[in-house]
């Protein structure tokens, strides 16, 4: 029983109005995670000030471009070589884009079902990261993203460091020791 109660923590492809009933102990786990998450991604290193300061990630996180389709190598080619005028021209040729906010990032958008899968993409310091961290804080916060039951954030970098094989358990208290009791009945 234990095991389903963990389980359907980490199933996010149910809608709002289907999910379980969630235990009041599960749900002291859920807020702790939640205060985790604010904490840890409520501020972001900005490199336009001095170092080691941080600033609010909601003062600097803007909308998002969406451009339909994945960009063939030869896009990527283009961005990487000119980052500036010739990124902005290639973006204005590309019929099928549009802004949005990140909440709407998940959601249905001009009459067609909610995506399943979202490539991120672009070169480094395009703000791949910082969009993961604004859809972590505001699941945290209760903003959006509500028909996420739980989020687990692992960062590349994080990922990267790991030198042999490790658990899923493991891996997932390296940063969310706060965890470990409701791992404990799962695994």
């Amino acid at each position: 029983l234990a095991a389903e109660q963990f389980s359907s923590l980490l199933n996010n492809t149910k809608d709002v109005s289907e999910k379980e009933t969630v235990s009041r102990e599960d749900s002291v786990l859920i807020k702790k995670h939640k205060q985790v998450l604010r904490r840890r991604n409520e501020v972001m290193v900005y490199y336009n000030t001095r170092p080691g300061e941080k600033i609010q990630l909601s003062d600097q996180f803007t909308n998002l471009l969406l451009v339909k389709g994945h960009h063939s190598l030869e896009f990527k080619r283009h961005e990487l070589l000119s980052f500036g005028q010739k990124r902005i021209h290639l973006q204005e040729r590309s019929r099928l884009q549009m802004e949005i906010k990140p909440g709407q990032l998940f959601m249905q958008i001009n009459d067609k079902r909610a995506p399943n899968i979202t490539l991120v993409s672009g070169v480094a310091g395009i703000g791949k990261t910082v969009l993961l961290q604004k859809i972590v804080y505001d699941w945290a916060n209760n903003d959006c993203f509500n028909n996420f039951e739980f989020i687990l954030q692992f960062s590349f970098r994080d990922l990267n460091l790991i030198n042999e094989p490790t658990s899923f358990r493991n891996l997932v208290l390296r940063k969310n020791s706060h965890l470990s009791k409701g791992l404990n009945v799962v695994f």
